[in-house]
């Protein structure tokens, strides 16, 4: 039959497996699955999954409820007077609790106070001065392509191991502000020299003289996250920064930037509140990689290696009002590859088995 023909040949724990038609639920979290989709395309990925997945996956009904400025400044800035916060006028948004505040900051208890910017409204947006202007210099912002996202085995700069830094976003985001989770994504090693020579280089196309300094105190990681929401990531990728319909969706990226005094700018999107919940089970795998498969025969690109596969939410608005903020979070399976040099993504639903295109 067809379908015996569907078969992935997985490596877990040091013991080779063969997963067959219908066995989603044998899937285990770091299981390797090694698979020819097409002549040109072969999927040879680590499988990442929640721990002790049964097979079965939760759609949710969630509302963006944001951050509530005016408790959190509570909270994390007690000892800043109520009479130095702003209220910026977010109505229009849905939100009259946003605050702001331009002065001496600090993200990390115990940090000497800095000049710079507490954002909470619809997000979280804390910076200092100085990391506000390097990170509009960072290479990955200018030019997408000139960096790659490092992961744990990436380069190390010498002011901090990269770990350290890694758990000091983690807690942040977890103990102190109170998220459920985040997931790590990679990060972004910056160095002073690169700055100074992205500085020089924009100077010199506008034509003026470049007078910024830089030193190593400006070394930094941009660490990047993704927030969890019940129990799976909420995707940071941008297949829904664009969708045709030009709904608004927002990601689950969350970025952290850790310097020499420790973190120095935070921002993340949103918090989410769980309304309803639907259990269903997952697609059997031979239909999420069969429909891989249709995808990639139709696709021009030549030697492909998806390398990487996990379970995370995809967004949908449920409303065309952007005031609502409710959306669907649909389990999904996240591919991604490379295709002449170019990192790509394909989306598939975990329940349906179906792509998802925008």
């Amino acid at each position: 039959m067809l379908l015996l023909g569907f078969m992935a040949c997985l490596v877990g724990c040091g013991k080779g497996k063969t997963l067959e038609e219908g066995e989603a639920a044998m899937l285990r979290d770091g299981d390797r699955v090694s698979r020819k989709l097409t002549d040109k395309v072969t999927l040879d990925a680590t499988i990442e999954l929640p721990k002790d997945w049964d097979g079965t996956v939760e759609t949710c009904k969630v509302k963006n409820v944001y951050f509530n400025g005016k408790e959190l400044s509570k909270r994390l800035y007690p000892d800043i007077p109520a009479s130095e916060w702003q209220d910026p006028d977010m109505a229009e948004f849905g939100d009259d609790a946003g605050v702001l505040h331009e002065g001496d900051i600090w993200i990390e208890e115990g940090q000497e106070p800095k000049p710079g910017v507490i954002r909470l409204a619809l997000g979280i947006s804390i910076q200092t001065e100085r990391a506000e202007r390097n990170r509009r210099l960072f290479k990955q912002n200018i030019e997408p392509d000139s960096r790659v996202l490092e992961t744990d085995a990436g380069e190390e700069l010498t002011f901090m191991p990269v770990e350290e830094a890694r758990e000091r976003a983690e807690k942040y985001w977890t103990e102190v502000i109170g998220l459920e989770g985040v997931r790590f994504l990679g990060y972004y090693p910056v160095t002073h020299k690169e700055l100074f020579e992205e500085a020089e280089s924009l100077a010199r196309e506008r034509g003026e003289t470049m007078v910024e300094e830089f030193e190593e105190t400006d070394d930094c990681y941009d660490i990047r996250m993704e927030q969890i929401v019940n129990g799976l990531p909420l995707t940071a990728g941008s297949l829904h920064d664009g969708r045709k319909d030009g709904l608004y969706v927002p990601s689950g990226e969350i970025i952290t930037i850790v310097g020499t005094d420790g973190i120095a700018s935070v921002s993340c999107e949103g918090n989410y509140e769980i309304l309803e919940v639907e259990e269903n089970e997952a697609a059997s795998m031979e239909i999420i990689y069969h429909t891989l498969e249709r995808k990639f025969q139709m696709s021009m690109a030549g030697d492909v290696s998806v390398d990487e596969m996990r379970l995370v939410y995809y967004p949908y608005p449920l409303s065309a009002d952007y005031s609502l903020r409710e959306y669907e979070l649909v389990p999904t399976w996240y591919f991604s590859f490379s295709a002449d040099g170019i990192p790509s993504n394909v989306y598939v639903n975990a329940v349906t088995g179906e792509e998802i295109t925008e």
